[in-house]
């Protein structure tokens, strides 16, 4: 059942990540649409919500007003399951940019006749300034949306905006030749607490929005997530290893 409702008070794409946390706190509820310009929210459960539970839901969140049951719209559909071609359209993304990342690599690897090392070393540089542009978009945001899961940025929204220049600064560093090993501990100082708040996430089976591409697309965090942030787990130990041996 797909039930569509009307919140007033949201004013940005921040307010817009928050409602989607907020609502997605409920185990009832399944997945959640924002449109903040109209305030339409649509919500995906197995039975319309009570407007009591969604004023519960947002009792700590005084700026935001549930509409009137009168104005609620209901459509049942067959079936909430994503298809594969439904997986494909969501995380294209995120898929296309890993893609364009791994070609790009291999291809300069290639032509320099370069090591895997070095392979690893412009497919991380690139992955941080790129990740780190869809970051900067909309930065509050991107805080907003990465407070929600991150162990750090829940307790401290600003890590959010620290993290994303972070991302940046990571980028240029490693498209220096000689990478410096507190790059490499950096990296995975980071991305190992990254993916801590994530797979949390998972754990708890909770339905928030992953950030790693800013507030752009609007990917539901997954396995895919934890992938994303294990490749650079892997690829920093590896060339910390490897920078510390030499």
């Amino acid at each position: 059942m797909i039930t569509q409702y009307r919140i007033l008070g949201m004013t940005c794409e921040g307010c817009q990540t928050k409602i989607i946390h907020i609502l997605g706190a409920s185990k009832r509820v399944k997945n959640v649409m924002v449109d903040f310009p109209s305030g339409n929210v649509w919500i995906e459960s197995e039975s319309p919500l009570l407007l009591s539970e969604l004023e519960e839901l947002f009792s700590s969140y005084p700026q935001y007003t549930v509409a009137q049951p009168e104005n609620v719209v209901s459509i049942p559909i067959q079936d909430t399951s994503i298809s594969s071609q439904a997986w494909w359209v969501v995380y294209r993304p995120i898929l296309l940019v890993f893609a364009y990342l791994i070609g790009i690599s291999a291809l300069i690897s290639i032509l320099y006749e370069e090591s895997f090392m070095f392979f690893m070393q412009v497919f991380m540089s690139g992955f941080f300034l790129i990740f780190s542009f869809f970051k900067m978009l909309d930065l509050p945001a991107f805080a907003e949306s990465y407070a929600a899961y991150d162990i750090i940025a829940k307790k401290w929204k600003v890590w959010g905006y620290f993290y994303a220049f972070i991302e940046l600064a990571l980028g240029i560093a490693y498209l220096f030749p000689d990478v410096s090993i507190i790059v490499h501990t950096v990296t995975l100082f980071i991305m190992s607490i990254s993916i801590i708040g994530v797979v949390n996430s998972l754990l708890k089976k909770q339905k928030v929005r992953c950030a790693c591409l800013g507030t752009v697309f609007n990917l539901p965090m997954s396995i895919v997530t934890v992938i994303e942030n294990g490749i650079m787990i892997i690829m920093s130990a590896i060339m910390l290893v490897k920078g510390t041996l030499l």
